[in-house]
């Protein structure tokens, strides 16, 4: 979205404020009407909303006539308006089975930031219905406050720059499930291997490829899922790729019979969004808001219920081509639907509402 918001006719000049050891500056070439700079990574400090002496420094050098922050986060620089955004919803479900006490302190923290920043910020927006609703619900905020923007999604008809990603076994070219997004509790992956257990039980072979980063703390979790699915058999259906590039996550998308979402919680999927551009025939849980993004192009099952999402996988994967099609062209349609050039505009409107 910054480069869109950099270009757009009603913005003057744009500020771009990242923490220090998290330069954007490398991200883009040159962007117009943008300038730079780095402020105190977030710190039990941010409780009192004040930026740090740089960022003072800066404010008052742009003089800004808004301040939007793509957290939720606020920051009180005289009397500026703030309007923030909420993309996380993990830090409303605190006692997540598999998080650490440091992962349990941590969201502890950010659901306290979160409620403080919302009800301070002069506008919030959302990044789903599911969000809206959650802020208006939980946190008792009124709707008037509250505007609701989907991300987007890079709409390309190449796929020529593809790539197999190296550690995908020789033989597996097409007929595997895919599944990705940084690993840790909040993706669910014990549904999935689960799943692939009960098949097995049934003499139903299928194959798993599992893309997605180890964040910081999960390696722990992430071996515990690794001893798991190799003490029930399934080492040579299971391949766990990594972190992998645009490139070969497209393959991916691209060569994979189904893809599958099993996400505990998500404020806006953008993984949902790839897949469908790719027209991916889909299986998700229930949790919100997936339907809310997969529409009619997925099928769904209650989470941690692995039976019945082995079930599903045997019906997706058991369709007819004509119906595949179908289902595929459904997907791509939602898909497009998503836009970044919709969402810097309406993000640029939702400001301009702030202002006026």
């Amino acid at each position: 979205m910054l480069p869109r918001l950099a270009e757009h006719n009603d913005v003057d000049a744009l500020l771009c404020v990242s923490p220090r050891g998290n330069d954007i500056t490398g991200w883009f070439d040159k962007l117009p009407k943008a300038d730079y700079c780095s402020c105190r990574p977030l710190s039990l400090s941010h409780f009192a909303h004040i930026p740090d002496r740089k960022m003072v420094e800066c404010l008052e050098k742009f003089s800004p006539d808004i301040i939007f922050l793509p957290v939720d986060r606020y920051i009180c620089f005289g009397d500026i308006p703030v309007v923030n955004m909420v993309r996380n919803m993990e830090v409303f479900i605190p006692n997540m089975p598999g998080d650490t006490i440091q992962e349990r302190i941590r969201k502890f923290i950010q659901l306290r930031l979160t409620c403080a920043s919302v009800r301070r910020a002069n506008h919030t927006i959302a990044v789903s219905n599911f969000v809206k609703q959650c802020l208006v619900d939980r946190l008792g905020i009124k709707e008037d406050k509250i505007s609701m923007v989907y991300h987007g999604l890079n709409h390309t008809t190449e796929r020529s720059n593809d790539v197999r990603p190296a550690l995908i076994p020789s033989g597996w070219k097409d007929g595997f499930l895919f599944t990705c997004g940084s690993v840790r509790p909040a993706r669910g992956l014990e549904d999935i291997l689960q799943a692939l257990a009960h098949l097995k039980a049934q003499n139903v072979n299928i194959r798993l490829v599992i893309a997605g980063e180890t964040v910081t703390g999960m390696k722990n979790y992430r071996d515990g899922l690794v001893q798991w699915f190799e003490a029930n058999g399934l080492s040579d259906s299971v391949c766990w790729v990594g972190n992998l590039n645009e490139d070969e996550i497209n393959w991916c998308y691209g060569h994979c019979t189904l893809f599958v979402m099993t996400s505990r919680v998500e404020a806006c999927p953008n993984i949902a969004l790839e897949a469908m551009s790719y027209g991916c025939v889909s299986v998700a849980s229930e949790n919100p808001p997936l339907p809310e993004f997969f529409g009619a192009s997925a099928l769904y099952y209650p989470p941690k219920d692995f039976a019945t999402l082995a079930k599903k996988i045997q019906v997706a994967i058991s369709v007819g081509q004509a119906e595949k099609v179908k289902i595929s062209n459904t997907a791509k349609e939602i898909a497009s639907r998503f836009s970044w050039d919709v969402c810097a505009q309406k993000t640029v409107d939702e400001l301009q509402k702030v202002l006026k």
